[in-house]
């Protein structure tokens, strides 16, 4: 592992802990066995290095759940699709370091750099939506989900991603898991009966 990577590590370690204002740079050199001007090298700043270490949290977590999907290329496209929450639960549950360091910046962000980390989860929230967007639309091609407003499917299928990584602060694995999957029947029949015209849309608005 290089130096680079390394404070990243470290970076997402301390900045989990303690935040942004509470985690001074000695402690993440400290732990990567470096003086603090050596980081300088690295990061022209604290800011700079926190904007790394929040970028390394959502690529790694992107690139995990798009290994996932890769694994299950000849499955049948619901069971890719499946692939995606099963990555979420499993990212979170081996990466526990980003995860927390996750939380902490989603509760917690430094205000001065929020506008900058808001464009960054644009970002891979865009990667990840073309990611789920190609599974749909093999399910249409085969005739298995009715073609109709795929943005309102998106938009469910990210409020389900939400909720299911709060459901892992909630309950114990094995319950967890019991959950994802009586969860995911009743999304993916729903999915599968759906209809998003705009005339649903319409009636959603008056109520």
């Amino acid at each position: 592992m290089s130096t680079r990577e390394e404070l990243l590590k470290a970076a997402c370690r301390h900045f989990g802990e303690g935040g942004y204002g509470s985690t001074p740079l000695s402690a993440i050199a400290g732990t990567c066995g470096i003086r603090t001007p050596s980081i300088y090298a690295f990061y022209k700043n604290k800011d700079a290095l926190y904007l790394a270490a929040f970028r390394h949290v959502l690529e790694s977590h992107y690139l995990f759940l798009k290994r996932a999907v890769e694994a299950k290329k000849d499955a049948p496209p619901e069971e890719q699709l499946f692939s995606i929450l099963r990555g979420l639960v499993d990212f979170h549950d081996q990466e526990t370091e980003l995860t927390q360091f996750y939380k902490q910046a989603y509760l917690v962000p430094p205000h001065h750099l929020k506008a900058e980390m808001d464009e960054t989860f644009r970002h891979y929230d865009r990667l990840l939506s073309a990611l789920v967007d190609g599974i749909l639309q093999r399910l249409i091609d085969e005739g298995i989900v009715a073609k109709g407003n795929r943005q309102a499917v998106l938009a469910a299928w990210f409020c389900l991603m939400d909720g299911i990584f709060l459901e892992m602060f909630y309950y114990p694995k094995e319950e967890l898991d019991e959950r994802l999957c009586m969860i995911w029947k009743i999304f993916w029949d729903g999915l599968k009966n759906s209809r998003t015209d705009d005339r649903s849309d319409s009636q959603c608005k008056n109520l």
